[in-house]
C-alpha cells in the first residue's frame, strides 16, 4: 500500500509496517538536487541510484517514495524509505548526497525534519 508521511504527524500505517520489519525507526532520504540545486532527471535517477546502492551495501530495507514538494516549482524527488535506520547514520547519508535535510521517525512518534548541514 501507500504511506504517506508529514512532518509533525504520527503515521500508524507506518507503525505496521515497523513492526513487520521488527525495527522501530525510520528515515525518509533522497538524492535528488543537492543542497536544493535542480539537476536533470537523468542526474537525479543517477544520484537515486547511488543512494538504492549505499543503502543494500548497509544492508537495510528500503521502499522506494517521492517525496512531494509544497511548492510547485518542484517536481516530486525519488526517496528512499529506510526502515531501521539510527539518526546518525541516516545524517551521514543525507550528507552524503548533499542534502539539506531528512525526514525521520520512530514507532509511534511524529516525523520530524533533521537538519543535515550544521551539526
Amino acid at each position: 500500500g501507500e504511506i504517506t508521511i508529514q512532518i509533525d504527524k504520527t503515521h500508524p500505517e507506518l507503525d505496521l509496517l515497523l513492526e513487520a520489519h521488527e525495527v522501530e525507526e525510520w528515515a525518509f532520504i533522497t538524492a535528488s538536487n543537492p543542497f536544493s540545486e535542480k539537476l536533470s532527471p537523468a542526474e537525479n535517477t543517477a544520484r537515486h541510484e547511488q543512494l538504492v546502492q549505499k543503502v543494500k551495501e548497509l544492508g537495510y530495507v528500503a521502499f522506494e517514495g517521492a517525496g512531494v514538494p509544497a511548492s510547485q516549482e518542484w517536481n516530486p524527488e525519488v526517496s528512499l524509505l529506510i526502515l531501521g535506520i539510527d539518526e546518525d547514520t541516516a545524517v551521514e547519508i543525507g550528507r552524503e548526497f548533499n542534502q539539506n535535510a531528512i525526514v525521520r521517525g520512530w514507532y509511534g512518534e511524529v516525523a520530524e525534519l533533521v537538519a543535515c548541514i550544521g551539526r
